[in-house]
């Protein structure tokens, strides 16, 4: 199923009721069907996001911990501080622009990044072709106005796993590794991705300028359909000036 919302061309998602509608019964949408993806569309900063609360939920909950040597390191919102100004032992999972390294000085920590996105060419001006079908009554091709376009987006996250004892941070990133590996499937259907995958877990390495620590980071890699709508309004021309104008 194809639609057009808003002027974006989404696919696999519910129409949105349109403004101009004249009806004035509210409409019923099913909200196991309804996502924010199909009217504002897929973002870097949405993947990342989504990639920061799965991890986060999985460290939330000792029971959801696959490996026993991590389940007193649960993610806490808001931890609270103990008497002496410590914060309790934990886990802190930020995005990477809350790099700190006072908060992971004592708490093993996972870091996500966006690395480099790219696009694809798919066709002539990134064009999409569209099938609107035929009319039912004089068999011609149904048109609509305004140009189709696609482009492919490559691009990645990197999962950084930073801790001060080697052997620990060695085992949070096989954790971290594992359950994205795990639930990709999942991730890359419910983000509406055409490719979601964990393409490796890097060596254990001691962290550049803070050699105290040691990191192991998880590469996911991912690849979508950028589509959007040419819509036109008025010759674009007609509001440029051309010609030669004496100065005073």
């Amino acid at each position: 199923m194809r639609t057009v919302t808003e002027g974006r061309v989404t696919e696999g998602c519910v129409e949105a009721p349109s403004s101009s509608s004249g009806e004035t019964t509210p409409t019923l949408v099913d909200l196991d069907e309804w996502s924010s993806l199909c009217s504002t569309g897929l973002t870097p900063n949405i993947i990342t996001g989504s990639l920061l609360r799965f991890i986060r939920e999985h460290f939330s909950d000792p029971a959801k911990v696959e490996n026993p040597h991590l389940r007193d390191n649960i993610w806490r919102e808001n931890p609270a501080d103990t008497t002496e100004g410590i914060p309790p032992k934990g886990i802190l999972i930020d995005p990477i622009y809350k790099w700190n390294p006072v908060d992971f000085d004592r708490r093993i920590a996972v870091y996500i990044s966006r690395n480099q996105m790219t696009t694809q060419r798919l066709g002539i001006n990134d064009g999409l072709t569209v099938g609107l079908g035929r009319d039912s009554k004089t068999g011609e091709l149904k048109t609509d106005e305004g140009e189709y376009h696609v482009v492919g987006v490559q691009g990645s996250h990197t999962l950084s796993c930073i801790g001060r004892a080697g052997a620990e941070v060695e085992i949070l990133g096989t954790e971290v590794w594992r359950e994205v590996l795990h639930f990709s499937p999942l991730l890359r259907k419910d983000l509406k991705l055409k490719k979601l995958v964990v393409s490796e877990a890097s060596p254990i390495s001691k962290l550049e300028e803070y050699d105290q620590h040691f990191v192991v980071t998880v590469a996911v890699g991912w690849y979508y359909f950028e589509k959007w709508r040419l819509r036109p309004v008025a010759p674009w021309l007609k509001t440029i000036s051309i010609g030669a104008q004496a100065q005073e």
